[in-house]
């Protein structure tokens, strides 16, 4: 049930602009890279990591750009962009053997199960402090 849920074309589905649709699939497309032996550098740019990773595929190069427009010009990308993004997710996980795919998805489950967790620690954390200012706001009208 994970497995689905975090599947990112759901996940992106989901997602309320193209902006956030295009940088779910990079990330899911960095996840996969790195799975596949080829994870980004630290230093690295998103440019100088598609110029390393592949450096004839014009798409990744064109992503990585787009990516970089996004997060750092406030650009909206169109759906055109959108779709080039999943369809380059979608051929490198596909183009990984079945049991790196089981475990891109194992991580994706895994850190899907991590992000639950901080949500929940935060709302008990947010739930205990009201708490307190509640009994200490309780203590000091009795004075």
């Amino acid at each position: 049930w994970r497995a689905r849920v975090s599947e990112p074309n759901r996940r992106a589905a989901r997602s309320r602009s193209a902006s956030d649709r295009v940088l779910l699939f990079w990330q899911a497309l960095m996840d996969v890279q790195k799975v596949a032996g080829k994870p980004m550098q630290p230093s690295e740019t998103l440019r100088d990591y598609a110029l390393r990773v592949a450096p004839d595929d014009r798409g990744l190069l064109s992503l990585a750009d787009s990516v970089s427009a996004i997060v750092y010009g406030r650009h909206a990308p169109d759906e055109s962009r959108v779709t080039a993004a999943r369809l380059h997710y979608q051929s490198t996980y596909h183009a990984l053997p079945r049991p790196r795919r089981g475990l891109v998805i194992a991580r994706r489950i895994l850190q899907d199960v991590r992000d639950m967790l901080s949500q929940f620690w935060s709302l008990v954390l947010q739930a205990l402090r009201e708490m307190k200012e509640a009994v200490l706001a309780s203590l000091s009208r009795k004075k």
